[in-house]
């Protein structure tokens, strides 16, 4: 529905919100731009790893993924390798949660990531499950029934045809 000036006037508006005082409605000089822009990255920065843009998001991977390459002494095709796996990891959605990825806000870097796992042998990297309270699925099932079949009541059934 449209709201015409008319009824704009009726809705009551929430004073208690503090609200920042808009931008001047004169001409945008590059310099209130520029300013209005890094306040604007200033903010996005300090937030919980769930909430950051995914380029940052690349980007403090990209850095994490270089210090633990070089902590472990690992090739640089390792951690080229290492840089892809965790691009393929962002947009399959596998480490958007905060527990997957350790980040300190403060210093805006990534600290760990607990669930990697580098196999040595064909040099690949994968997320291992580290959640404790995931249960099998198999464990839920029900007991498979397992009837012994007596030897006698087939060759009845076998007699009586």
């Amino acid at each position: 529905m449209f709201t015409t000036p008319a009824t704009q006037e009726n809705i009551k508006t929430d004073d208690s919100v503090p609200v920042d005082p808009p931008i001047a409605s004169g001409p945008m000089t590059s310099s209130s731009l520029d300013k209005l822009l890094e306040k604007e990255k200033q903010n996005n920065k300090g937030e919980s790893w769930n909430k950051l843009d995914n380029t940052v998001k690349i980007q403090a991977l990209h850095a994490f993924a270089e210090t633990y390459g070089k902590d472990k002494s690992m090739s640089t095709k390792d951690i080229k390798t290492l840089k892809t796996f965790f691009g393929d990891c962002l947009r399959a959605n596998k480490l958007n949660k905060t527990k997957d990825v350790k980040y300190d806000k403060d210093i805006r870097t990534v600290t760990a990531v607990p669930a990697l796992f580098y196999n040595t042998s064909n040099h690949n990297f994968t997320l291992r499950i580290v959640d404790a309270k995931r249960v099998s699925t198999l464990k839920s099932l029900t007991p498979k029934r397992t009837s012994i079949k007596n030897p006698l009541d087939e060759e009845d059934k076998i007699e009586n045809v």
